[in-house]
């Protein structure tokens, strides 16, 4: 997710380098994936240890400077082309604010173009979830204290990253 369209348009369909030739990793495991152009440079790490938490850090830089930039969530939860899959309105997003849990039904939230393109500051975690599964995104133990920014974009809702910082995760 980057601030620029023709950044965005030009990152997210490139093809980036992973720094393992193996077909499969062992846990506790690092991943990091590379794109550039020559001027845009993309790094995306990804460490998995032994339970369900990964740890993701971020860097956009274009011609040396550093870009505002964080993860997307793409996907849904689970198979779509089953027989009754969990439909939109059990889709939820959370987020924690001034030591205050905030749940908010997918079809409840404001308009998307209202929304598109602003960071909002000041989340200590957010997240989205279904009937079963979920996915947060919290800040790394040592930066507890630190605030998440989410963004909205008119086709996906994005979630939070560290301002000046690592980029930590966003969501559909």
């Amino acid at each position: 997710m980057i601030d620029d369209p023709q950044q965005e348009k030009a990152a997210n369909p490139g093809l980036y380098k992973v720094s393992s030739d193996s077909s499969s990793l062992l846990v506790p495991a690092d991943l990091t994936f590379t794109w550039s152009d020559g001027h845009l440079q993309v790094t995306k790490k990804f460490h998995f240890d032994h339970s369900y938490t990964v740890s993701v850090e971020t860097t956009t830089v274009n011609n040396g400077v550093r870009v505002h930039a964080g993860l997307a969530w793409l996907g849904g939860f689970g198979d779509p082309t089953v027989t009754d899959p969990a439909p939109l309105t059990a889709v939820n997003t959370f987020y924690g604010e001034n030591a205050k849990l905030t749940t908010v039904a997918i079809k409840k939230l404001d308009s998307r173009e209202k929304w598109s393109g602003i960071w909002i500051s000041g989340k200590q975690f957010s997240g989205i979830e279904d009937r079963f599964f979920t996915a947060a995104f919290l800040p790394p133990l040592d930066a507890l204290s630190t605030p998440l920014e989410t963004r909205i974009r008119p086709t996906l809702w994005i979630l939070p990253q560290r301002r000046g910082s690592k980029a930590l995760a966003r969501s559909k």
